[in-house]
């Protein structure tokens, strides 16, 4: 951000970690940086990502509480069927796949938007 309040943004790419310090690594293009966040990323225990990730994988896509926050009626005699045309269940399959990665990520903080 400049002083006048304009910004100048900069596509951001994840290089890995760096080797000494483990610690995430960021090609800024157009600007031939490499940025390594201050943070200090301490070692992640991983009964605390198996946890979550198998508290998350409980998730269903055809439950009430789902339906409810659909806003699909709870007496609609059709819900699954209006649930199944949502084509949802792929998406949701291929989450659960990479929930470890997902939860890890999140956790290391490496998420850009």
């Amino acid at each position: 951000h400049f002083e006048d309040g304009s910004q100048k943004r900069y596509k951001v790419t994840s290089t890995g970690k760096f080797s000494i310090t483990n610690l995430p690594e960021y090609q800024v293009e157009d600007l031939n940086v490499v940025y390594t966040s201050e943070h200090i990323v301490h070692p992640l225990d991983s009964s605390l990502i198996n946890n979550l990730v198998e508290e998350l994988k409980k998730v269903e896509l055809y439950t009430e509480s789902t339906y409810q926050v659909l806003g699909i009626d709870k007496d609609n005699a059709n819900k699954l069927n209006r649930t199944k045309r949502l084509f949802l269940d792929e998406s949701l399959d291929a989450v659960k796949t990479q929930l470890p990665t997902f939860v890890k990520t999140m956790f290391e903080n490496e998420w850009l938007h």
